[in-house]
């Protein structure tokens, strides 16, 4: 499961004040994310990223791609966003 937030560090101390611990963080060129062990009260991690337009430009992709796959060709071509 995967969600966005505006500021990345307060939904980490949301979590962690909540008892669940982040488990990995990172940044990916400009994009920050961690993932937070849910898994003992929602049954899978959750994967929280911090909002900007390159996160934005990527889901959107991904979605407008998702909207015309008829199933074949699984590996999909990724433009530079």
């Amino acid at each position: 499961m995967a969600r966005f937030t505006e500021d990345l560090r307060t939904e980490t101390e949301r979590y962690q004040a909540l008892g669940v611990p982040a488990v990995y963080d990172g940044l990916f060129g400009d994009m920050c994310f961690a993932y937070f062990d849910t898994r003992p009260q929602l049954g899978f991690m959750t994967e929280v990223l911090e909002r900007n337009s390159l996160v934005e430009r990527l889901f959107t992709h991904i979605f407008e791609t998702a909207q015309s796959w008829d199933g074949r060709n699984p590996i999909r071509p990724f433009p530079a966003l």
